[in-house]
């Protein structure tokens, strides 16, 4: 069995498409990644998580075109907050 990867507590998967959401919870499984994985489809959701929850998370994956805030502006804001987490 492949040694689990550490170092990621929370990933933020934030994708106006289910099904999505649900690949990338299937690939950071199977990459053997153990953390706490944050799903939202919309961007406002996503930030309010950001603004008021832990854990905070180590990694995002967004979606740019989201009806609403786009993914951009989302990046944006959360680059401001949280200025060392990687985005995808």
């Amino acid at each position: 069995m492949a040694q689990k990867i550490k170092g990621l507590d929370c990933i933020l998967l934030i994708d106006d498409d289910t099904p999505t959401n649900f690949l990338h919870q299937i690939v950071i499984k199977k990459a053997n990644i153990d953390a706490h994985i944050v799903l939202y489809t919309n961007a406002e959701k996503a930030l309010d998580y950001i603004n008021h929850e832990k854990p905070k998370p180590d990694l995002i994956f967004l979606d740019i075109n989201m009806p609403g805030m786009n993914g951009y502006l989302l990046k944006n804001t959360v680059s401001y907050l949280l200025k060392s987490v990687p985005k995808l």
